[in-house]
């Protein structure tokens, strides 16, 4: 298992409420400019590709997707719904709608397009698109 973060502080807070588990590799860099060492058999993601508001670097994510994920390998990805903030942590978000996520995924086979609304500690309601499945094809 790996966790992979820009934010050190976020690494840490995460290791500390996990009491650092063994066999989690933890991961300090910049999603797009990551070159995985591997591939894993689950993609994950609820924090990142919301705040990818280009076209160019949501692609990137994609093609990093297909280069991490093993064959027949699994996704979960949970972005804001349409009606969902504009920004978050004062930086701007890109909404998104399930029929767009699965074209941007592309080749796959969605299991689950859900929606849930997500209160916040300061009581928002934050309402979230996830798509969960497993990639038909993969790039190398």
């Amino acid at each position: 298992m790996a966790v992979l973060d820009v934010f050190s502080g976020a690494l840490a807070e995460a290791r500390s409420r996990l009491a650092d588990p063994a066999g989690v590799e933890w991961i300090e860099r910049d999603l797009l400019s990551w070159e995985p060492p591997r591939r894993w058999s689950v993609w994950h993601d609820r924090a990142v590709l919301r705040f990818l508001v280009r076209d160019d670097d949501r692609a990137s994510y994609v093609k990093l997707l297909r280069r991490t994920v093993e064959p027949g390998g699994a996704f979960v990805i949970g972005v804001f719904a349409e009606d969902g903030p504009t920004e978050c942590s004062a930086l701007p978000v890109r909404r998104s709608t399930p029929r767009e996520l699965v074209e941007l995924v592309g080749d796959a086979e969605v299991a689950v397009e859900l929606r849930r609304v997500h209160r916040t500690p300061s009581g928002v309601d934050q309402p979230f698109n996830w798509l969960a499945g497993r990639l038909r094809t993969q790039t190398p």
